[in-house]
């Protein structure tokens, strides 16, 4: 998530507004969110330091990293790094006043409804 902020390290907030201008461009049945990784905690420690930098250096090199990638910028939301990253999302939206069923919608019913025609 490092391309929502000037600097790379994004907040909760930065997430809400950048989803909420996606409902805004898009419609809300055509947005989503989901993760390609972990659901755990992401530790950060020496060796996961060196897989950033690696991993920077190696999109830098190829030409593909966003202007606010870095060897120190994690790709995520550290107000987020936790198993109950979806359940403080969904607080978050909540608080930001977003009907339920619009938080149910981007944070899996498109999903569900997408690998449900898809599958069909």
């Amino acid at each position: 998530m490092p391309f929502l902020v000037p600097g790379g390290k994004p907040t909760t907030s930065d997430l809400n507004r950048h989803m909420a201008h996606a409902v805004d461009v898009a419609g809300e049945d055509h947005v989503g969110i989901g993760t390609d990784g972990m659901l755990s905690t992401v530790v950060i420690d020496d060796k996961a330091r060196a897989a950033q930098k690696k991993f920077f250096e190696d999109r830098r090199d190829k030409g593909i990293a966003a202007p606010s990638e870095g060897p120190d910028v994690f790709n995520m939301v550290a107000e987020l790094n936790s198993p109950m990253r979806f359940r403080m999302l969904s607080d978050a939206l909540e608080r930001a006043r977003w009907p339920a069923a619009r938080i149910d919608t981007v944070l899996g019913g498109n999903l569900l409804r997408l690998c449900d025609e898809a599958w069909s």
